[in-house]
């Protein structure tokens, strides 16, 4: 959450992130940069029993907004899986190509 925070944020340096079962709590209305210089890949649980469905929608609503690029990647709960974890490699690599 502190990630997703730092990424969003005004004038962050921070250009691509990995976030896994984010959810968002604070306020971000207050945000004004557009932020389609930001890469960010984004690992959700579709029954996850911490970060609701609409919690992760919010999440991806927060990126696509202000333009970023996302990548989702959904897991069943609200584990970190091998699976997300290669696909997280994965497009590490790509974006930095």
């Amino acid at each position: 959450n502190m990630a997703m925070h730092m990424l969003l944020e005004d004038d962050t340096p921070f250009r691509k992130g990995i976030l896994l079962a984010p959810m968002y709590p604070v306020p971000i209305s207050h945000l004004k940069d557009d932020k389609k210089e930001r890469s960010v890949f984004l690992s959700m649980g579709l029954q996850d029993p911490i970060v609701s469905l609409s919690d992760s929608q919010n999440v991806i609503s927060a990126f696509q907004k202000r333009k970023a690029k996302i990548h989702e990647f959904w897991v069943r709960g609200h584990e970190i899986s091998l699976e997300s974890l290669q696909a997280a490699q994965l497009w590490l690599q790509l974006v930095e190509a």
